[in-house]
Order: structure tokens, then sequence, then C-alpha cells
């Protein structure tokens, strides 16, 4: 059995200047609404992971939702539409006082008592249309098939010189195990323009470790605890991570990503 967790307990502050900067009042209508909830070609993006998770034959009871006490009622409004997903409330009504990113997956790891593989989203990201949650699931369960050590299986995709900046970048061996993490390097840092998204399978013999770097971070600064790029450095380290290779994704950051993703996705459907 497999649990999946959904990261969507950020409070979209980039979009929201973004917005209310935006001179020609298209998308006022978007102020206020979280990242997930977003509407992407006429559905809210979340819903495209169901749609997705689905197709996998994930039982709806096994997806975790992590969101805040801002957005927790909207989130609870849409999950009536797939009753048994799991919308948890982190507590938090600031954007100042948030969890981070790695916070709020150790909170679901303790609320639902998780001892299973878990699957990791983040909650405003899509892929594009090679992206095959099922062939990914795959991979992982035919490398859990040769070891019992913990283990994890992410994402990554190549991009430009000049987004390195704004990306956790790995760099990987020549059988795809990740060997290093840098977040957000300059292009000069690293010869790698492999892309890191918050996509991972972890096994559940490495969610002592995730705790390890919870105990270790919950005190730092907010930048080091709101990074999942941070937790798959500390983690490549002492255990195999490995990478499937897939063409892209959205990640609606900004108006301006948002609409590229929306446009991508208009005319698909549920």
């Amino acid at each position: 059995m497999m649990k999946v967790f959904i990261l969507a307990a950020g409070y979209g502050t980039r979009l929201e200047r973004d917005l209310n900067s935006d001179t020609s009042r298209k998308y006022t209508h978007l102020r206020g609404i979280a990242k997930p909830l977003l509407p992407i070609g006429g559905s809210p993006l979340i819903s495209w992971w169901m749609t997705t998770l689905a197709e996998t034959g994930i039982n709806l009871q096994e997806i975790f939702v992590v969101t805040n006490c801002v957005f927790y009622e909207p989130f609870k409004k849409w999950s009536l539409t797939y009753p048994g997903v799991n919308v948890v409330n982190n507590g938090v009504s600031s954007n100042e006082t948030r969890l981070g990113a790695v916070g709020d997956l150790q909170l679901l790891i303790e609320k639902c008592r998780l001892d299973e593989d878990v699957t990791i989203i983040g909650g405003d990201t899509l892929f594009k249309e090679d992206f095959s949650l099922k062939g990914i699931i795959n991979t992982f369960y035919a490398y859990q098939s040769k070891t019992k050590n913990p283990f994890g299986v992410v994402t990554c995709y190549e991009c430009q010189d000049s987004v390195t900046h704004k990306h956790g970048i790995l760099e990987r061996d020549s059988i795809g195990r990740i060997i290093d993490f840098l977040e957000k390097p300059n292009p000069e840092a690293t010869a790698s323009r492999m892309a890191c998204p918050c996509f991972y399978i972890l096994s559940r013999s490495s969610l002592p470790l995730v705790k390890q770097f919870w105990q270790e971070k919950k005190d730092a600064s907010l930048a080091e605890r709101d990074a999942t790029g941070n937790l798959i450095k500390f983690l490549c380290t002492r255990m195999d991570i490995y990478t499937v290779e897939v063409a892209g994704r959205y990640d609606v950051g900004g108006l301006d990503s948002y609409i590229q993703c929306n446009e991508v996705f208009r005319g698909h459907k549920i």
C-alpha cells in the first residue's frame, strides 16, 4: 500500500503580487485562491492530480492534502467531489509563520502514523504529457525488489542555463542515481542542467531519515525548511535516490506561469 501526500499549504504570495500589479485586470477573479485550487483548463489544478492518481488505481482514502487555516475550508469544499480524500489543516494562519514544505511533510507523516511508501507531490505543479505516474511507480517497485535499504525515486528534466538559479539542480552518476543536489545554483556552479521538481517517491524505510532531517532543521531558517530540495540533498548522502527523466513541468508560481499552464490544459478533459 502506498500513501500520497500533496503539499498545498503555501500562501501564493508571488501570484498575489502579480495579480495586484496586473494592469489588464483580466485575472482579478483569481485573487485569494490557493494555487492548487486555481482553475486550469476549467478544473482545479489539484483535480488533474486526482484523475492521474485514479488512473493508477490509488484509493482516495490513501490521499492526504495538507493546507493551512486560511485555505482549509476551500479545500474541504473541493474535497466533497472526491469523498475519502483527507484534508489536513496544519494550524498555521500566516505566511510568516508557515511550517515550510518539509515541516508539512513531517506533520503528515506523524498525523497518519505513516508506515508505508509515500508519493509526495507539490500542489502547484503539473507535468507535461509524457509524464506517466504508473510508469514511475513501477520503476520504484522495480528498485524495491532489489533492495531492503532506504531509497527513493524522483523526477528530473533538463532546463536552460538562464534558469538554473530558480531550480533545485541534481547531479547524477552513470546509472541515474543522485550524487549531489544544489539548491538554485548559478550555472557556472555545476555542469548539470537537470532540474528536480517536488515529486518524490520514498520507501517506508527512508522515513526515519526524513524525521532526522526535520529534527535538525526545525529551528533553522524558513528558507531551509521550505525548500524540499534541501531534504533531497540530505537524503542522497544517506541512501540511494534514483531519477526518472521527464520532458518538463508547469510550476504555477506567478501569473505568467499560470497563464501558460492554463492555455496548455485548455481543451483537455479531467
